[in-house]
C-alpha cells in the first residue's frame, strides 16, 4: 500500500517569501553500446547525429553561459555507456569523417538538384545553412583535440553543471534482484570515476523504474539521490509531492519528481514545441543526401508539400518559446521552497528538435537574473533541504583529495513509492510482456550460470594465483572468459533492447543486438565449462574471445577481485 510521512505539511517554508523558487533541470544521456554494431541506418550512426547534432551544440551552450559567469545550471546525467564509447578512439575518428560527409552532403543539396522544379534557391539556402552548422561543429570538436570528454569534464568541474552517474550497462534494474542491482551501479561508479575523474553524488535510475526497496541497494553503494516520475510520488498522497525533496522508505536516499505539466510543455507523446510550424521537420529526408531541408510547415500536411526551412522564422519562434516557459516556470512556484523539476533526454535537444540547443541557451540567459525562479543542480536542491552538515573525501578530476561538505537530509519528510516507470502506462508494460518474455528468461539463465562460475572462481582464488599475486597480473584464459562473459550479459540487460521490442521500434535489430551479446555471454561460460579447454594463464587465448574483448571493451579494467567486490 502507498504511504507517505509529511512532517512539513502546513509550515510555512524556510527563507524570505520574495526568495525564487528553484528550477531543477536534468538532461539524461544515454544510448546503448553501438560501437562496431552497424553504420547506417542504425548502430553508430545514432552515436554520430547525437554527438554532432546534440552533445556538441550543448557543450557550446554550456561553455558560452560559463563564460557570461553562469554556474550551476543543470544537472547531467552520462550514463556509462555513452561516456565509455565517447572515449573510442576509433569511434572519434569515425565521428570526425561522419562531420565532413555531412559538409559533401550538403553541398550535393546545394547542387543543380530541383532547378526544373523551381527550388534550386531554397536548397542553395538551406544547403548553405547547414553546411556552416556541420563546419562549425567540425572546428568546435577540432579545436576540442578531437575529444569529446574532456568538455563534458570541464563544464562539472567549473561548476556549470553537476554530474549524475548511472548503472553500468543501463539495465532495467527494477526486474533485477538487489545483488545485480549493487553490481551494476558500483561499477557504472567505477566506471564513470576511471573516464572523467569524477565520482557521482546521485545517479539516473534507468527509465525512472523504481520497485519498492530498492533504494537500500542504492544505499549501500553510496548513492545518494535518484530522481522518479511525477505520478509516483503523486500515488504517494503527500503535500507538495513534486514541489519538495523527500527521503525513499527507511533509507538515506533522496528523490524528487518530474513534473509532467512542465516537462510535457517541451516534449511530449501527444505535442510540444518541436511541432511548432516554423521548427524543422524531423521525419521528412531529402532522398539523395538524407538531410532534413524543410520546415514542420503544418503537421497534417504531407511531406512533399511541406516548405522548405526558413532560420529565420524559427528564431523568432525560439524566442517565443522561452518566454512561453518560463511563464509557466512562474505559474509554478509559490514560494521559496518550491522546487519544479524537468527531465528530457539530452538527445531532445539538437537532434529531434534541431532548435532545441538554441533555445536552451537562451532560456538560461532569460533565467540568469529571474526574480522569481532560479537554475540549480539536484545536488545543490538536495543539500538546501537538510539539517546537518558532514564532510566527505573524494578524488578530483586533477587526481587531488578535496572535501565536500554536504548533508543529513531531513528524517521527516519521507515517501514510500509504488513500483513504476516512466514508460507508457507508468508501469514496466512496456519492457516485461509477451514480447520480451524469452528475453528475461534467457538473462536469469545467464545471470544464474555466471554467478556459480563466479562462486567457483573465488574458489579457486588464493595469494599464488596469477589473477591477484602480482600489481598487474596476467589473467588466465578462464578469467578471461569469465570476465567478457560478464561483460556480455551487461551489454545484453540493458533497457534499451526490451524498450525497442516492447514499442516495436526497429524491434529487429533490438532483437539482434540481444541474441548476439546473449550468446557471446553462454559462448563464454561454454568455454570455462568444456573439459577438455586449457585454461591456465599461459593457455592460447581463443581468437574468437580476442575480437570480442576489443568489440565490447566495457569497463576494461574490470578485474575478478573487482567483480567479486562489486557482488558483495
Amino acid at each position: 500500500m502507498t504511504k507517505a510521512l509529511d512532517a512539513d505539511s502546513g509550515i510555512q517554508p524556510a527563507g524570505s517569501s520574495t526568495s525564487p523558487g528553484r528550477f531543477v533541470l536534468v538532461l539524461h544521456t544515454h544510448l546503448p553500446w553501438l560501437k562496431h554494431a552497424g553504420t547506417w541506418p542504425f548502430g553508430e550512426e545514432w552515436l554520430f547525429q547525437a554527438w554532432g547534432e546534440s552533445y556538441l551544440p550543448i557543450l557550446h551552450a554550456l561553455e558560452t553561459q560559463h563564460h557570461k559567469g553562469h554556474n550551476s545550471l543543470l544537472t547531467l546525467g552520462l550514463t556509462p555507456l555513452i561516456t565509455a564509447q565517447m572515449a573510442d578512439p576509433g569511434l572519434l575518428e569515425r565521428f570526425e569523417t561522419w562531420l565532413q560527409n555531412g559538409m559533401l552532403r550538403c553541398e550535393t543539396l546545394m547542387a543543380n538538384a530541383g532547378r526544373e522544379r523551381g527550388e534550386f534557391a531554397d536548397r542553395r539556402r538551406v544547403g548553405r545553412f547547414l553546411w556552416e552548422g556541420y563546419h562549425d561543429t567540425l572546428e568546435q570538436f577540432r579545436g576540442n583535440n578531437r575529444e569529446l570528454l574532456p568538455s563534458f569534464r570541464r563544464a562539472v568541474c567549473n561548476g556549470t553543471v553537476e554530474l549524475l552517474g548511472g548503472p553500468l550497462s543501463h539495465p532495467y534494474l527494477a526486474l533485477h534482484d538487489d545483488t545485480t542491482a549493487r553490481a551494476q551501479v558500483r561499477l557504472g561508479l567505477d566506471e564513470t570515476e576511471r573516464l572523467l575523474g569524477i565520482r557521482p553524488r546521485g545517479i539516473w535510475l534507468p527509465e525512472c523504474a523504481y520497485r519498492p526497496g530498492i533504494e537500500n541497494a542504492l544505499a549501500a553503494t553510496g548513492v545518494e539521490y535518484f530522481m522518479l516520475d511525477g505520478p509516483t510520488l503523486l500515488a504517494c498522497e503527500v503535500p507538495h509531492a513534486l514541489r519538495r525533496v523527500w527521503q525513499v522508505g527507511d533509507s538515506p536516499v533522496c528523490v524528487m519528481g518530474r513534473d509532467l505539466d512542465v516537462a510535457y510543455r517541451v516534449w511530449s507523446p501527444t505535442g510540444g514545441y518541436p511541432g511548432h510550424g516554423n521548427y524543422r521537420e524531423y521525419h521528412r529526408l531529402d532522398s539523395e543526401t538524407g538531410l532534413k531541408a524543410w520546415r514542420v510547415t503544418d503537421k497534417e500536411l504531407p511531406g512533399p508539400e511541406k516548405a522548405f526551412y526558413d532560420p529565420e522564422k524559427a528564431d523568432t519562434a525560439i524566442d517565443a518559446h522561452v518566454e512561453d516557459f518560463t511563464a509557466l516556470l512562474h505559474s509554478s512556484v509559490h514560494s521559496s521552497e518550491d522546487i519544479v523539476v524537468a527531465c528530457y533526454d539530452t538527445e531532445l535537444f539538437g537532434h529531434w528538435w534541431f532548435e532545441g540547443p538554441t533555445w536552451l541557451n537562451r532560456l538560461l540567459d532569460r533565467l540568469a537574473n529571474d526574480d522569481t525562479i532560479t537554475p540549480c543542480t539536484f545536488g545543490q536542491t538536495v543539500d538546501s533541504t537538510s539539517d546537518t552538515a558532514h564532510t566527505t573525501t573524494h578524488t578530483n578530476v586533477a587526481g587531488q583529495k578535496a572535501q565536500v561538505t554536504s548533508l543529513d537530509k531531513r528524517q521527516s519528510r519521507r515517501v514510500f513509492p509504488p513500483a513504476s516507470s516512466w514508460g507508457l502506462g507508468k508501469d514496466f508494460s512496456i519492457w516485461e510482456n509477451e514480447k520480451t518474455a524469452s528475453m528475461w528468461k534467457t538473462l536469469h539463465q545467464l545471470e544464474e550460470r555466471f554467478r556459480s562460475h563466479l562462486a567457483q572462481a573465488e574458489a579457486n582464488l588464493d595469494a599464488t594465483h596469477p589473477d591477484t599475486a602480482h600489481p598487474t597480473p596476467v589473467p588466465s584464459t578462464r578469467t578471461r572468459l569469465l570476465l567478457q562473459g560478464f561483460r556480455e550479459l551487461c551489454l545484453a540487460q540493458c533497457s534499451d533492447w526490451p524498450f525497442l521490442i516492447g514499442h516495436n521500434s526497429n524491434a529487429d535489430y533490438a532483437h539482434g543486438r540481444f541474441d548476439a551479446h546473449a550468446s557471446a555471454a553462454a559462448r563464454c561460460f561454454d568455454a570455462i565449462d568444456a573439459p577438455e579447454q586449457d585454461l591456465h594463464a599461459h593457455a592460447p587465448v581463443p581468437s574468437w574471445l580476442v575480437t570480442l574483448e576489443k568489440q565490447h571493451d566495457l569497463a576494461p579494467d574490470l578485474t575478478l577481485a573487482g567483480l567479486s567486490a562489486a557482488l558483495s
